[in-house]
């Protein structure tokens, strides 16, 4: 056999460990409060859109998952400023880092291994969150606390439950449904 039969076998090998990791790590996630469940690209832009971000931002995309919002946000606004992940799962956040390295961004693109209650907010302005409801609703009372005036939320999907605060919610049309996307500016 030749070199490149044995290149194509081994690539082969690599490209299948990696993907059967990847199910695996997914898999792993549904055992957390708040399983790793991917984003519609679609629903992401729009959802970008409604942050409306601007040079000088700092974006954060609480839940980061697999990297994908982040990588997509500096992707989309690459001049605008710094684009960062926060998430609980270590595997998770390995992958980003190795989807961060491949990536066509070469941008302050971060990624934070760390419980999305317990991280410090305080330097972002831009927020991105596609949590369940409870979740989101104890991460978003932790921002109201942290972030300065005129910084922006975005809850995906799931409704914030907060008392006495204006949360404007906006529907887009995905896959055929009307979904919700929920925004909160900081008074």
């Amino acid at each position: 056999m030749n070199a490149i039969y044995w290149f194509v076998v081994i690539l082969g090998y690599i490209l299948a460990t990696i993907s059967l990791l990847y199910v695996y790590v997914i898999a792993i996630s549904f055992l957390n409060e708040t399983p790793f469940v991917s984003l519609e690209r679609k629903a992401i832009k729009f959802a970008l859109s409604l942050l409306d971000l601007k040079k000088g931002d700092s974006f954060i995309d609480i839940g980061s998952g697999d990297g994908k919002v982040v990588l997509l946000a500096a992707e989309m606004y690459k001049e605008f400023g710094s684009y960062n992940g926060v998430e609980y799962s270590k595997p998770l956040v390995m992958i980003s880092n190795i989807r961060r390295i491949f990536s066509k961004s070469k941008y302050s693109i971060k990624f934070h291994h760390k419980d999305a209650l317990k991280y410090d907010y305080r330097k972002y302005n831009k927020v991105f969150m596609y949590l369940t409801t409870p979740l989101a609703t104890s991460v978003t009372e932790l921002l109201l606390k942290q972030l300065k005036p005129g910084s922006v939320i975005v809850s995906v999907y799931f409704p914030v439950e907060i008392k006495n605060i204006k949360i404007e919610e906006k529907k887009y049309r995905i896959g055929g449904k009307i979904k919700s996307f929920y925004i909160i500016t900081i008074p």
